[in-house]
């Protein structure tokens, strides 16, 4: 898929997170290729410093000359319908989640990590991998890391049970006991 070629591409600071941001943002490579700096690092998890060096790494004909290479060689860049269809999902999607950040920690039935990260990005929430005094809630799973809970008591950042996730994700709204 195309967040793993793009890390495997070997731009400097472009590492998997960066990657996947990029991927959902503009779905083909030479969609990524087309934007400026600013356009990049306008996406949530690139901002400029990975835009730059994104941007300068295209630029330079050996490395445009190694993508040819690997079109012709019928590697996949992104799926072009897929900006759409992403629209068309968000659209349809109620965006109960848009800014917040919800952290996943442990196992969730019907679930797997990428599953559940989708579940709140397409949302419009925000999915990072640590607890943070931005973190609008924590949702506990089987087998949750202490590092994780233990943060979010120090900085009082709501948990949610995992058999409550779903609500969560309904309303936008810490569930009430």
């Amino acid at each position: 898929p195309l967040p793993k070629l793009l890390t495997a591409l070997g731009v400097r600071h472009l590492g998997p997170a960066a990657s996947l941001a990029l991927t959902n943002a503009f779905h083909t490579l030479d969609a990524i290729m087309s934007k400026s700096e600013e356009e990049l690092a306008a996406v949530e998890g690139v901002g400029g410093v990975i835009a730059d060096t994104i941007v300068s790494w295209f630029a330079q004909d050996v490395n445009r000359a190694y993508i040819e290479r690997l079109r012709s060689a019928g590697v996949s860049f992104g799926d072009p319908g897929a900006a759409e269809a992403a629209e068309a999902a968000r659209a349809a999607t109620p965006q109960t989640l848009e800014g917040k950040a919800v952290v996943v920690t442990g196992t969730l039935a019907g679930y797997n990590r990428e599953a559940a990260e989708e579940a709140i990005t397409s949302r419009g929430g925000k999915s990072p991998g640590s607890v943070s005094k931005k973190t609008f809630a924590l949702v506990v799973g089987d087998g949750a890391g202490a590092s994780k809970l233990t943060k979010a008591e120090e900085l009082g950042v709501p948990q949610i049970p995992a058999d409550r996730f779903e609500e969560l994700l309904a309303t936008g709204e810490i569930p009430s006991d």
